[in-house]
């Protein structure tokens, strides 16, 4: 991807890919309800991201946003939520980050905060905690 917009870091997701993230600080949710808390990348420890398989190619991911180290920018904390698709392998469209609202390209207002939540394919995402530190997220799975 390029480096512009204001949270150029590496998703969690692709740091997992890239094995600079452990396999223990991610999360693997295939079913039901389950609550995790998670911590930004840029902070020590902890669990990193969640990701739910929706596919053999696809999943969503949910991660941890703060105005920290390269996202020093970051204009909205809180949990990010994206679709992560690897059968897609540009540059371009392996992620797609949601909420997606016209008037915002840089999605700067996509994190969700306390009490918000999504629903993408089957998989709602609420926004149960959230501190300076960390962020707790139900997730409900009823694909």
């Amino acid at each position: 991807g390029n480096m512009t917009g204001s949270a150029p870091g590496f998703f969690a997701f692709e740091r997992w890919q890239l094995k600079w993230l452990e396999d223990s600080q991610i999360v693997c949710q295939t079913t039901s309800d389950q609550t995790t808390t998670i911590t930004p990348i840029e902070t020590e420890g902890g669990v990193k991201a969640v990701i739910i398989p929706l596919s053999e190619n696809k999943a969503v991911v949910v991660e941890s946003r703060r105005p920290l180290g390269v996202d020093a920018g970051l204009v909205k904390s809180g949990v990010l939520v994206y679709v992560a698709d690897t059968s897609i392998y540009s540059g371009e469209g392996t992620i797609k980050i949601l909420p997606a609202p016209d008037g915002d390209p840089y999605r700067v207002q996509s994190p969700l905060a306390l009490g918000e939540s999504i629903t993408v394919e089957g998989v709602t995402i609420t926004v149960t905690n959230s501190t300076e530190l960390d962020d707790t997220v139900q997730i409900l799975v009823t694909k």
